[in-house]
């Protein structure tokens, strides 16, 4: 779990589309302050994924950040469309996994995924059959990649 995932519990209770919020507000809801850079560079408040570690927070939420003002100390989180679109009725498309809300933290669900154990039984191998032993014997594979490598050379056998 990221340091920043208050911030993402935070904005995945937000029923609002856009939720405007200051540095200030963002920091008590994290328990620590942000970096410097975070009021230095509007960049750092890009949605691009691999930024920080922080834009995984808000975007993994659904949001994107819009309307930095770094002089104000504010910036507007806004729901992205895959956020606000509705949930496939079929398929194999899966949600977030659901929280257990406990007072103000929430824990992902202990368990196994739904889909463990679901190829158990379709694959049987013979008794007393090794799966780690080499298919083929040295004498045999360095023949072959012999062969092959003359024939790339262009040269007859």
């Amino acid at each position: 779990m990221s340091k920043y995932s208050p911030l993402t519990l935070h904005l995945q209770v937000c029923q609002q589309a856009l939720v405007p919020m200051r540095f200030a507000e963002i920091e008590a809801i994290l328990g620590f302050a942000l970096p410097p850079s975070s009021r230095q560079h509007r960049g750092w408040w890009s949605n691009n994924p691999i930024n920080n570690v922080m834009t995984k927070a808000w975007l993994a939420a659904g949001f994107t950040t819009r309307n930095v003002d770094l002089a104000g100390e504010q910036v507007v989180f806004a729901k992205s469309a895959a956020a606000t679109a509705p949930a496939p009725t079929s398929g194999f498309a899966e949600g977030a996994a659901p929280m257990i809300w406990s007072g103000r933290t929430a824990k992902l669900p202990l368990g196994d995924h739904p889909l463990f154990g679901c190829m158990a039984g379709t694959l049987r191998v013979e008794a007393g059959f090794d799966l780690t032993a080499p298919l083929y014997g040295d004498a045999e594979v360095d023949g072959w990649m012999n062969e092959k490598a003359v024939q790339l050379r262009g040269a007859p056998l």
